[in-house]
């Protein structure tokens, strides 16, 4: 009987140590998946679009031609090269930065685009952004806005040293002073609330309350106007399909906040 008891006992310890063993292994040597789809924990329910500039999955430092989506949904998105408008060429050539993890810097002559943007729907969206920049106005990001369609728009931009959506006016705070800024955009039908890093800066009624269109994803330009592209750092973009919570919202800043000397 005590045999037994013994015999038991030493199976119990060797499964126990074989258990923390595969543990640690398999923090130390993750899938690929799970690498690929590293969250950093971010919110990941309704997350259509993940980029990072610092991740070697979502961009290769030395070939800036496609900035690939962390998210489930495939909104890859790639550089516009040789669009002209009244004249003028876009030769798109942002450059990378080892900074702060890594950053691609825009110069008013570079945009990313994807014709689809997949799983948007529309009416309730967040949008958030780790920027640097010294710009006064900029087209950041914008949605429905492609070289022939200017309807159901979504656009968000620099204006007057602050941020703002099209037809929902801006921030009460600058953002253009040259360090990093994680700039977020929520909205719920006609309510838009903008954050500043972890803070809620205002909530305005914005005055285009209607559904946008899911198509043409553009980054860091504006088809419509020259002279309209950004100027300056991105390190990280989220968009959710859905409204975030303050909490949320908040959340994601301090998982990330670290990287951009916050």
């Amino acid at each position: 009987m005590n045999v037994n008891k013994y015999f038991i006992l030493s199976n119990l310890i060797i499964f126990g140590l074989i258990s923390i063993n595969h543990n640690s292994i398999s923090q130390i040597l993750p899938t690929y998946l799970s690498v690929h789809n590293k969250s950093d924990g971010i919110v990941q329910p309704n997350l259509i679009l993940h980029l990072d500039a610092s991740n070697s999955n979502s961009l290769n430092q030395n070939d800036l031609s496609n900035w690939n989506d962390l998210s489930s949904s495939s909104n890859d998105v790639s550089l516009v090269t040789g669009f002209t408008r009244n004249g003028y060429t876009l030769n798109s050539n942002p450059s990378f930065s080892s900074e702060n993890g890594g950053s691609i810097i825009f110069n008013d002559d570079a945009a990313y685009r994807k014709s689809t943007f997949s799983n948007f729907s529309g009416n309730t969206f967040t949008v958030s952004m780790w920027i640097k920049t010294s710009q006064n106005a900029g087209r950041l990001f914008s949605v429905a806005r492609s070289p022939s369609s200017y309807a159901k728009q979504m656009t968000m931009w620099l204006t007057s040293s602050k941020v703002g959506i099209y037809g929902a006016s801006n921030s009460l705070s600058t953002v253009n002073d040259g360090t990093w800024r994680f700039v977020t955009v929520v909205r719920s039908s006609g309510t838009y609330k903008y954050f500043i890093n972890q803070s809620l800066d205002v909530t305005r009624t914005g005055q285009d309350s209607k559904t946008f269109n899911a198509n043409d994803l553009v980054i860091g330009w504006n088809y419509r106007d020259n002279g309209s592209g950004f100027e300056g750092s991105i390190g990280a973009i989220y968009f959710y399909n859905s409204d975030l919570t303050n909490d949320q919202v908040v959340n994601n800043y301090n998982v990330t906040k670290s990287r951009y000397g916050h």
